[in-house]
Order: structure tokens, then C-alpha cells, then sequence
């Protein structure tokens, strides 16, 4: 008995959605990401997605011919060389965190550039 309005609003939601247009998701997620202002008290911590360094972005889609965008993913750093992560579904709701030096060498390789006061 629970099963079958479970699998109907599934599909409602699964139906409605199915026209999305793919530019909505990129443009919102940019917007978040512009948009994104931590005034932390110490200056290394603050961001800023307005002048902040994107240093990597992933967009992962809901379909094989890549035309409908699930989730956009960003890797930034600010004026001190310190690391955030953004991902965003383009809800209005993105995720958003500080990431350390360590986690941000290992997600993004080649791309990873130490901060000006770290060592080597």
C-alpha cells in the first residue's frame, strides 16, 4: 500500500522535471557562487566569490548526451591561498566549506598551489 504513492510521486517529480532547461542550473550555481561573501575575523578564512581564484569546476549531468546539469562543483581559493569547496544543484540552497591544504592537494593535483606563506 505505501509503495504505490511513493512510486507515484516519484515519477510526478521525476515528469516535472524532466524539461528543465540545463542553462538554469549553471547560471544559478554561478550567481550562488558570486554571490558567496564570508566575513570571517581573520582575513586567511574570508571569501569573497566575486574576486575569488576559481581554481577547478566540474559540472556532472543527469544524461549521457550532457545536456541536462545536476550539479555544478567548484574548487576556489582566496587572496591568501586558502582553499573552499561549492557545489550547487542551482536550489538556492549551495553547499559551501573551507577545505585544508592537505584535502585541497588531493582533489586537485596539478591544479594545487601552495599558499604564498606556506612552505614548499
Amino acid at each position: 500500500m505505501f509503495v504505490l504513492p511513493c512510486a507515484a510521486l516519484l515519477f510526478c517529480y521525476l515528469w516535472s522535471n524532466r524539461h528543465v532547461d540545463p542553462r538554469r542550473v549553471l547560471k544559478l550555481a554561478a550567481e550562488e557562487f558570486r554571490q558567496l561573501r564570508i566575513d570571517a575575523e581573520h582575513p586567511a578564512w574570508r571569501f569573497d566569490g566575486g574576486s575569488a581564484q576559481l581554481v577547478h569546476e566540474h559540472i556532472e549531468y543527469r544524461d549521457k548526451a550532457m545536456v541536462t546539469v545536476l550539479r555544478v562543483t567548484r574548487y576556489a581559493r582566496n587572496a591568501h591561498g586558502e582553499y573552499f569547496y561549492f557545489m550547487s544543484e542551482g536550489t538556492g540552497r549551495p553547499f559551501f566549506k573551507h577545505i585544508d591544504q592537505a584535502s585541497a592537494r588531493a582533489a586537485l593535483g596539478d591544479n594545487y598551489h601552495a599558499p604564498p606563506s606556506a612552505p614548499g
